[in-house]
């Protein structure tokens, strides 16, 4: 599916018609970072379907994977709706994905060796951000939804944001988790909201941020046992904190 030729130059009148920010690192015109591949597991689990493609969208969600992977959900541009499969619309709520590799240190051990001595440039967006992505235009062999992985660059074109907007009260249960915890909202956040949780020697085992939706589910089960301590931040301002516990079962 080669439509680089045709979507470059309708973007590329866009951002400068628009006169927005764009990622000062990148140009639209730069060529996909095939050295990347070699900081991916198990590469031989894609069929890719364009080495180098390039889509836009609104960011929806995004969270960091066990394998050090962030897992970005993308509402794509109406012109890219073929390449939302139905395993991304059972799956990751109608979204492409996006893989920026090895955003944080891996704790899955395939991911591990990859990522040793790798560090992430790409920039990591936050949800309700309407973006530019390029990248490896792929299928996920494991799970069946259709990838941008891994991801070369990522530009901004607009963002989303009520800065004036109160803060947004979060439920966080169960409690204790065992397979997931879930952080709900009782409507629509009106601007993005961050949780990061951390283990009790304070350190990061998850990032994650939700605008489009009213409730983020996080994986527990492969978590140790223990206590687990979460902050919210808001329009720059931490506005909750709490602690769970995870049980697995």
């Amino acid at each position: 599916m080669k439509r680089n030729f045709i979507v470059v130059p309708i973007i590329a009148l866009l951002i400068f018609s628009l006169q927005t920010k764009v990622n000062a690192q990148a140009t639209p015109n730069s060529e996909c970072n095939s050295s990347l591949w070699n900081h991916v597991y198990s590469p031989i689990r894609f069929s890719v379907f364009d080495s180098c493609f390039i889509v836009t969208g609104t960011v929806k969600s995004a969270w960091t994977e066990t394998d050090g992977d962030m897992h970005i959900r993308l509402t794509v541009d109406p012109q890219f709706d073929t390449m939302i499969n139905s395993y991304n619309k059972s799956g990751e709520a109608g979204c492409l994905v996006l893989e920026p590799i090895c955003d944080t240190t891996p704790t899955y051990s395939p991911a591990i060796t990859p990522c040793s001595g790798f560090v992430n440039t790409v920039y990591i967006p936050a949800a309700g951000e309407y973006v530019y992505v390029q990248g490896s235009y792929v299928n996920d062999g494991v799970h069946g939804w259709n990838e941008i992985h891994p991801v070369t660059k990522i530009w901004i074109v607009t963002a989303v944001a009520n800065v004036s907007a109160p803060p947004t009260h979060v439920d966080v249960f169960p409690n204790p988790a065992t397979d997931e915890v879930t952080f709900k909202t009782s409507e629509q956040p009106a601007s993005t909201i961050f949780v990061t949780i951390m283990n009790t020697l304070g350190r990061a085992c998850g990032r994650y941020q939700f605008y489009a939706m009213s409730e983020l589910k996080v994986n527990t089960s492969l978590m140790p046992d223990g206590v687990y301590y979460y902050h919210i931040v808001q329009n720059d301002k931490e506005v909750q904190t709490g602690a769970f516990v995870v049980k697995n079962r």
